[in-house]
C-alpha cells in the first residue's frame, strides 16, 4: 500500500522493531552474497576445464554441494526469523519467495554439477529457467526494500543508521560462524547453530 508524503508516522516502538528486523534481514542477504562470492570464484576457477578434466569436475561439485547446503540454511534460517513487524510484512514476504527460488535455483545447479561428474549430460536449461524465475523475484523484493527504507527515512532512519545496521549484520555473519555445516544433509530437518532474534 502506498503512502503520500513519504509514509504513515511509526511510533517509537515500531521505528525500534523494524531496525531490528532489517538488521536481521540483512544478516540473511549478506550470508547469501558471501556464499555467492565463494561459488562464483570457484566457478572461474574450474568452469573452463569443467567437461574435460576429472578433477575440475569432482571440485566444482564439492563447491556446488557447499553451495546447497548453504542456500538449504539461508532458507530455513529465513523461515525462523520471528518478530516481523506489520511495516515489514511485505519485505519479509518478499524476500521469502527470493530464498525459495533461490534455492530451487541452486538444487538444480548441484543436480546439473553431479551429471557431469557423474560423465552423463547435464539438464542446462532447467536451471536457466530457475535462474530467471529467482531474478525476478528478487527484483520484486528489492522494490519492497526500497518502500522499507524510504518509510523509515521518513521517520528519521538517516544513511549513518543504515550503514551501522549493515556493519552490524556483517559482523554476526563473521561471528557467529554462518558457514554450513559439512553435516549437514540438506533433505532432512537441521538444527542451525544460532538463532535470530535476541533478547
Amino acid at each position: 500500500m502506498g503512502f503520500l508524503f513519504g509514509g504513515p508516522k511509526l511510533d517509537r516502538e515500531n521505528f525500534s522493531q523494524c531496525l531490528k528486523y532489517l538488521e536481521e534481514h540483512y544478516k540473511l542477504t549478506t550470508f547469501q552474497e558471501k556464499e555467492a562470492d565463494i561459488y562464483n570464484e570457484s566457478l572461474t576457477k574450474y568452469m573452463p576445464s569443467l567437461t574435460t578434466n576429472n578433477h575440475s569436475a569432482k571440485e566444482m561439485l564439492k563447491v556446488a554441494e557447499r553451495f546447497k547446503k548453504a542456500a538449504h540454511l539461508l532458507l530455513k534460517r529465513s523461515k525462523q526469523l520471528a518478530s516481523v513487524p506489520e511495516s515489514a510484512g511485505a519485505l519479509h514476504f518478499a524476500w521469502q519467495i527470493v530464498f525459495s527460488d533461490y534455492t530451487a535455483w541452486v538444487d538444480a545447479q548441484y543436480a546439473v554439477y553431479t551429471a557431469i561428474a557423474e560423465g552423463k549430460p547435464p539438464f542446462a536449461e532447467h536451471v536457466q529457467t530457475l535462474f530467471r524465475q529467482q531474478e525476478e523475484s528478487h527484483q520484486k523484493a528489492l522494490l519492497e526494500e526500497k518502500k522499507l527504507i524510504k518509510l523509515l527515512k521518513s521517520n528519521g532512519l538517516t544513511p549513518s543508521d543504515i550503514q551501522s545496521i549493515t556493519d552490524k549484520a556483517f559482523a554476526a555473519i563473521e561471528s557467529e560462524n554462518w558457514q554450513p555445516d559439512e553435516k549437514i544433509d540438506s533433505e532432512t530437518e537441521t538444527k542451525p547453530k544460532l538463532g535470530f532474534i535476541k533478547d
